[in-house]
């Protein structure tokens, strides 16, 4: 293609030589003009880098993607007034074809001289098409009280930072920035900051340029202290003339940070070592008023706050925490949850650090600023915050010490267990024997998919002393039990105990995990009698059993053993609430299910109609019922054994 290309140029160029008739001096001038020559370089270098980019099979760049060549023939000849091409902003991704954009605009003018690249990846990143507009400018300072702490009890994490970017009004981007620039910035800066009165606010500013080295331990030692651009920005030159225009401020109390000239030409960063994220948003509004009101921001109409790489436009607010992860992580489907939840794991050095350790840097994946209330910035915060609790939720599931384990076992019920030791026991039990045969493989310890091993089995029963200790407060509450066959597993028989304490939590636990005796088929009366015999084995009697109910998958094929169905069962109304809610059905069918089902649990509580906990137990199956309204659940039952595999790979 670049041979093709230069042959244009010559033709070009000798329409401009055949024009010297009229008057040499326009020849020579276009012959020699800085910016044409610029244009005719990077227009081969677009053709070359192009050309490169489509040979790189596993690069998955938005860059490649919507790079087209009708997009490189519209666009290859534009300049901005500034001077930026095409290639100024394609550079990096060309040099880096693991990028996951690979775009950087070099001034502010290149979202709309470029548009025909910018818009189509500024639409799949943040789902923010070319005829949408920016809201109004809301920072939401009247209503944070409205934001909740995420984790107050500060078992998880260990700090909350909220920032954004902006770009001073009347200068180019890194690319295109003079060394005398950087230094009017960083003079303009300093002189705003240094300015504010305000206690939560004011402080000092650090040059990086001439930087003793004391100050730059305490600003290691602060994790403030930013280091010269990474590759990706490197490439596009971002780190001109480094370090001269940057520096660091922050306030006394280290909870209020500016970068200066970084990636951004300002990067506003409040935080603090908590999950207030009501007050680090507050911090922040104060820190942008304060310089907003001295040095005004570049700001376009359709895009926002306008910054150097089109992942930040808009509001550019990202809210992240740092988060212990100790074991959540290790998990296979922990990168699924968190894509779920629109939620990006980080390590806590950054962008493109490592998330492997016991703490990483959890955030919002985009800092998008669609059209409406998502456009503004206390909306963006609370949609970050909501991600985050409901991450925080599953991890508290981990009081057990083993985490995802007792989340996966009731990710579909109704209630949240606070219980479930005996089951966790066993798994502890069979994880014990997996580390204590570091050589055996997966296959080795579960030899066949539809056969349980005899290892298995025999861990089980190691624990089956424990389990029979639930028995009698099973009996006494008049509890229930569900019978299911284990996922893909049909010859598997799992019976799982529920049932309510005095605290009017629902108790989850195994009974039984077992395969049905080889030869034998899958009838009700031998299901029946399996389940007959393992319960007389747990001190349940067939009396006992009449009194509880047992059903087979979805609620087919109802094993009643004698009895009838036990309607005044709290915990049979909770599972078949929770059965009915992650069925495909449409909203308004749903919505009924859900008004029978409490009901139903009104009229089992008459009995005990004088204890505070009713409305508790009521309220509670309609809030996640509404919860179940949106969020699409996709199975019914989690299968143990695949649970066991889970825990094998990842010993």
């Amino acid at each position: 293609m670049a041979a093709p290309l230069r042959k244009n140029m010559l033709l070009i160029g000798a329409a401009a030589l055949a024009g010297a008739a009229v008057g040499s001096s326009v020849t020579y001038k276009i012959a020699t003009c800085p910016k044409w020559n610029k244009l005719r370089d990077d227009a081969i270098k677009l053709e070359e880098g192009f050309n490169k980019l489509q040979e790189i099979k596993d690069c998955h760049s938005m860059l490649k993607k919507h790079l087209t060549k009708d997009v490189i023939s519209r666009l290859k000849c534009k300049m901005t007034s500034l001077g930026a091409s095409l290639h100024d902003v394609v550079r990096s991704g060309f040099a880096n074809p693991d990028s996951s954009i690979g775009v950087y605009a070099a001034d502010p003018e290149c979202y709309n001289m470029f548009s025909a690249l910018f818009d189509p990846i500024i639409q799949e990143y943040h789902g923010f098409g070319p005829t949408e507009k920016q809201p109004a400018v809301d920072l939401g300072k009247d209503r944070i009280s409205e934001l909740a702490p995420l984790d107050k009890e500060g078992k998880y994490i260990k700090s909350t930072r909220i920032r954004c970017g902006r770009t001073l009004n009347g200068f180019p981007f890194n690319p295109l920035l003079t060394k005398e620039n950087y230094m009017a910035m960083q003079d303009k800066v300093k002189s705003a900051l240094e300015s504010v009165t305000d206690k939560q606010i004011s402080g000092k500013y650090y040059p990086l340029e001439g930087m003793t080295k004391e100050v730059q331990n305490q600003l290691i030692a602060d994790h403030f202290l930013f280091k010269e651009g990474d590759r990706f920005l490197k490439e596009a030159n971002a780190c001109n003339f480094w370090p001269i225009g940057r520096g660091i401020f922050h306030n006394t109390d280290k909870t209020f940070l500016v970068w200066i000239n970084e990636e951004d030409h300002l990067r506003l960063i409040s935080m603090q070592n908590d999950g207030n994220v009501g007050q680090v948003l507050e911090r922040l509004i104060k820190g942008i008023e304060s310089i907003e009101s001295k040095v005004p921001f570049a700001r376009d109409d359709r895009l926002g706050w306008l910054t150097f790489c089109p992942t930040n436009l808009g509001t550019s607010v990202r809210a992240s925490v740092h988060i212990a992860l100790p074991k959540i992580s290790k998990q296979p489907d922990f990168k699924e949850i968190c894509d779920k939840l629109k939620l990006q794991i980080r390590g806590i050095h950054g962008e493109h650090s490592d998330s492997s350790g016991r703490q990483a840097d959890v955030r919002r994946c985009e800092a998008s600023n669609r059209a409406g209330k998502e456009g503004r910035i206390r909306e963006k915060v609370i949609l970050s915050a909501e991600s985050l609790r409901q991450l925080l939720d599953i991890l508290l599931q981990d009081d057990l010490n083993e985490s995802l384990l007792e989340f996966a076992v009731v990710s579909n019920q109704s209630f949240r267990v606070v219980e479930n030791r005996s089951f966790i026991s066993f798994l502890n039990t069979f994880r014990n024997f997996v580390i204590n045969n570091p050589n055996r493989e997966a296959k080795d310890l579960l030899p066949c998919q539809r056969t349980i091993s005899n290892r298995v089995e025999d861990a089980l029963k190691s624990v089956k002393n424990e389990v029979s200790m639930k028995v009698a407060q099973l009996k006494a509450s008049g509890g229930g039990l569900t019978m299911d066959f284990a996922k893909n597993q049909v010859d598997f028989i799992a019976v799982t105990a529920h049932y309510i304490n005095s605290n009017w939590q629902k108790i989850n636990f195994v009974l039984v995990f077992a395969p049905l005796p080889s030869g034998l088929k899958k009838t009700s009366e031998n299901v029946k009698a399996l389940i007959a015999s393992e319960m007389n084995e747990l001190g349940i009697s067939n009396t006992d059993m009449s009194k509880m109910f047992v059903t087979t998958d979805e609620g087919s094929n109802v094993c009643q053993l004698g009895g009838s169905k036990h309607q005044s069962c709290m915990c049979h109304v909770g599972s078949t609430m929770a059965k009915r809610t992650t069925r495909p059905y449409r909203n308004n069918a749903l919505s009924e299910e859900v008004k029978n089902a409490c009901k139903e649990v009104e009229s089992a509580l008459k009995c005990v109609e004088k204890l505070i906990g009713k409305l508790r137990l009521v309220d509670q199956i309609k809030n996640d019922a509404g919860s179940a309204l949106r969020s699409p659940v996709e199975t019914r039952w989690l299968s143990y054994y695949v649970m066991i595999q889970s825990l094998i790979k990842n010993k």
